[in-house]
């Protein structure tokens, strides 16, 4: 759960059955035990033992080795520059197993909008949170990095936004995404 925060989105994926704990990360420490004391029942707080969960403002999601099939970033790139979108998927691929996936959810505004618009409903920004992106600019972000991208119209998360699905690739089919074209 990337962007675990109070685990808005994580407590409702906790009750899923899986062999492993589930784990996040936020850049915020107090909104981490706010969501650890308030956000979660017992039975949910079982299944985030300690050391599962922690701040980082880089995205770091090495716990030690894991390595991940599924990861989430509910109404975190709808708070992030488009640099900080493209660290959060590189970090995430380097603990990500090749054919595991990355949903993301954003504000998406209309391609050719101008740089300089505000979009009123929601009320986002190019420029600053609450941010919106074109469906160029999510899959910019994957640009150089082992994943694709595939835009998702039949799921609906909150508050209007949109969500994107980043596929891990193979090495081998990063390596032919990246390959300069023939001349």
């Amino acid at each position: 759960d990337l962007g675990a925060g109070a685990s808005r989105a994580g407590r409702h994926l906790l009750w899923y059955p899986a062999p492993a704990p589930s784990y996040g990360c936020d850049c915020s420490t107090s909104v981490l035990e706010v969501g650890d004391e308030h956000g979660l029942s017992g039975g949910q707080r079982a299944k985030l033992p300690l050391g599962t969960i922690h701040a980082t403002d880089r995205f770091d999601a090495d716990f030690g080795g894991v390595q991940f099939d599924l990861a989430i970033a509910q109404s975190v790139f709808s708070h992030l520059s488009l640099n900080n979108a493209r660290l959060c998927l590189h970090r995430v691929a380097k603990v990500m197993k090749p054919g595991g996936r990355c949903f993301v959810t954003f504000f998406e505004a209309p391609e050719g909008t101008p740089i300089d618009k505000m979009l009123v409903k929601p009320r986002c920004f190019h420029e600053r949170t609450p941010y919106w992106y074109t469906r160029s600019d999510i899959r910019w972000v994957a640009r150089d990095e082992p994943w694709t991208m595939r835009y998702i119209r039949d799921w609906e998360p909150p508050a209007g936004q949109r969500v994107g699905e980043y596929p891990r690739l193979t090495r081998a089919a990063s390596h032919r995404q990246r390959a300069p074209p023939p001349t």
